[in-house]
């Protein structure tokens, strides 16, 4: 699993924690999930096309499976992931990685690492925007 650590984002931050906790975790979904969008897209380009299960198969969610909790307990911001595979696209690690009869054909880390910079920029700027919507909303509801 690939992961993206962003600092500097203090002030940000301090916004989202004196959000109600469920706004704040609405919105930082929200961005993530805009900002996973690139990613998706350009994987669903690189990948490579046989019946067509595996491009339909790129997708992202919150979802994690057991291990990958139990991996992950201790993380306090919410995740994303940019995934391929599930029914009908099992193979999707073996492309991606390759296998004793062929060789690796990468798709899923080369999109990662061409979008990464751009679904960062999308994400830093949802979670501002959301974050001023936000507060106007609370400030707003809290003076009537």
């Amino acid at each position: 699993m690939l992961r993206l650590r962003v600092d500097g984002l203090q002030e940000l931050e301090r916004n989202l924690h004196e959000l109600p906790r469920s706004v704040s975790k609405r919105v930082v979904r929200h961005a993530l999930r805009k900002g996973g969008q690139p990613i998706i897209e350009a994987a669903r380009a690189r990948a490579p096309v046989r019946t067509g299960a595996l491009k339909a198969s790129i997708g992202g969610g919150y979802r994690l499976s057991k291990r990958q909790k139990r991996l992950h307990r201790k993380a306090s911001a919410e995740e994303y992931f940019v995934g391929a595979g599930g029914k009908g696209a099992r193979h999707a690690h073996l492309q991606e990685f390759g296998t004793v009869h062929h060789g690796p054909r990468p798709f899923l880390r080369p999109a990662f690492m061409a979008e990464q910079g751009e679904a960062l920029r999308i994400v830093a700027d949802e979670l501002g925007k959301a974050v001023m919507r936000a507060a106007k909303r609370l400030g707003a509801s809290v003076r009537r």
